[in-house]
């Protein structure tokens, strides 16, 4: 029999894209700031480049359809969005945009396309 090929969706390459040039930029700022200057904004520079590491992870994990990174991505999403409205709620800043997209890519991933994609066929 034959192996069946699933195709990546268009909006699955988009979300990995995001995450890898998002992981570049936070691994070059943990990098390539001085400790100081990350410390002054209260970052440690491990934690950016533990963070680096993980969103690039779930990037590849997206763009080979693993199971594993659909339930992270919403994972990702759920948090971030929690700690975007914490943050706005203490700063009384509006992080809309932000909030906004990570709305997007939770709504996207819950599309029954593309969930299918992750969740019927098995991981290998």
């Amino acid at each position: 029999m034959a192996k069946q090929e699933r195709k990546t969706p268009r909006g699955v390459i988009l979300i990995a894209t995001l995450l890898i040039i998002g992981a570049f930029f936070v691994g070059g700022v943990g990098s390539l700031f001085p400790s100081e200057t990350l410390a002054e904004f209260n970052q440690p520079r491990s934690l950016l480049l533990v963070g680096a590491l993980v969103t690039a992870l779930l990037a590849y994990g997206l763009l080979r359809l693993r199971r594993w990174a659909w339930f992270a991505t919403l994972s990702f999403v759920f948090v971030n969005a929690y700690f975007l409205v914490l943050g706005a709620r203490l700063d009384g800043g509006g992080e809309y945009i932000g909030l906004g997209v990570l709305l997007a890519v939770g709504g996207y991933m819950l599309l029954p396309a593309v969930r299918t994609v992750f969740l019927d066929h098995p991981s290998k």
